[in-house]
């Protein structure tokens, strides 16, 4: 199931299979650009949460500093 609140933020439940695997609902991996593949890196927030964050491939990093090189180069 999945909603969306007052804000525009989508929630979903998954149920947790017996491998231990979980399907991630349609409406989060299309807006996250989760794909197979993609991966995912669960912290527990310090309410007691847990957040999932998809981890871009290097691939996608490349040249995402330029803006900042003259920052990251100075003596």
């Amino acid at each position: 199931m999945v909603t969306i609140n007052y804000h525009g933020m989508i929630s979903g439940t998954a149920t947790v299979t017996s491998k231990s695997m979980i399907n991630i609902p349609a409406k989060i991996r299309k807006k996250y650009s989760i794909k197979a593949g993609t991966r995912i890196v669960f912290v527990e927030n310090e309410r007691g949460g847990l957040e999932m964050i998809p981890v871009p491939p290097l691939s996608e990093l490349f040249g995402i500093d330029r803006e900042y090189k003259d920052i990251l180069l100075a003596p």
